[in-house]
């Protein structure tokens, strides 16, 4: 790692972009599991929500809920 300014002044572009790209270390699986099972999750929360709230309705008009 490059502490220097004047140091990092010299480097070229393509030395800075190795040295950025060596020091990641990727992602891990928990990540990608994460991510990947956001959208499934999302839909389900929809699905349960919505037969929540039309269990809660029950024969009310939509607007009485928005009111209370």
């Amino acid at each position: 790692m490059v502490d220097n300014a004047s140091e990092i002044a010299d480097m070229t572009y393509k030395e800075l972009q190795q040295q950025f790209i060596s020091d990641l270390s990727g992602t891990s699986t928990l990540e990608i599991a994460v991510v990947v099972s956001s959208a499934p999750l999302s839909v389900l929360a929809h699905g349960i929500l919505l037969t929540l709230l039309i269990k809660i309705i029950d024969g009310r008009h939509w607007y009485v809920i928005l009111l209370c």
